[in-house]
């Protein structure tokens, strides 16, 4: 409590223009954030846009078309195990042919295991 005619106590100027820097440093690290955030928004929003036109145009086949048999799935498969640079157009066609929707986990563990071994 303060007594009569005293007074009051303010902090020092110089003390003020600190604590004000130090606010105008943390308002600007805020909008720093903030922009970063936006471009980060942005960014992501123009991959999803971009893998969701890709994934579009790579559906221009009827999977119904395409041949389920299981040893053509197998071939496959067993091309897989072994891809390389020498019979990569033939497997590349042997995927656009074989509809594989129901074999996925074989034909990605047979992918795992040529990556293993190359």
């Amino acid at each position: 409590l303060r007594g009569a005619g005293e007074e009051p106590s303010c902090p020092p100027l110089s003390a003020m223009g600190d604590e004000v820097e130090k606010r105008k440093a943390q308002i600007k690290d805020i909008r720093t954030k903030i922009e970063e955030a936006k471009d980060a928004a942005e960014k992501k929003a123009t991959f999803r846009d971009t893998n969701l036109d890709c994934a579009k145009s790579r559906l221009d086949f009827d999977v119904k078309k395409l041949d389920a048999a299981i040893k053509k799935n197998e071939a496959l498969i067993k091309k897989l195990k072994l891809i390389s640079s020498d019979n990569k157009d033939q497997v590349l066609t042997a995927i656009r042919t074989v509809n594989m929707s129901k074999f996925v986990s074989e034909a990605v563990d047979a992918v795992g295991e040529c990556a293993m071994k190359g």
